[in-house]
């Protein structure tokens, strides 16, 4: 499944999970791990976590570009694609992860 992630929210793009399975020999989550990544996700989100780490160096690389695009890979939850949306709304940040459940969880 493919999330859009902007400032202004998130929307699902399209749902390939049954193929992307198919293609992944990486264990599938179920919504109590997603809830438990989620957890972690938030544990994160602190001046010296990882998320804001990532975020500046998005903010960097982008270098003022306004209107880019951004791909979060494996973006379990949401993290970091909710933080580099949130500091960079003019960008269109796309999730993704192969485990539906974690991107049900990040919308």
């Amino acid at each position: 499944m493919l999330l859009l992630r902007t400032a202004r929210g998130a929307r699902a793009l399209s749902t390939r999970a049954a193929s992307a399975r198919a293609l992944s020999t990486a264990p599938q989550f179920d919504e109590a791990m997603a809830k438990a990544y989620n957890i972690v996700a938030e544990n994160h989100r602190h001046a010296d976590g990882p998320w804001s780490r990532m975020r500046d160096k998005v903010i960097e690389a982008v270098d003022g570009r306004a209107g880019c695009t951004i791909l979060d890979l494996a973006s379990g939850p949401g993290e970091p694609a909710a933080t580099i949306a949130d500091a960079l709304p003019s960008a269109q940040v796309l999730a993704t992860d192969v485990a539906e459940p974690m991107v049900a969880a990040a919308t």
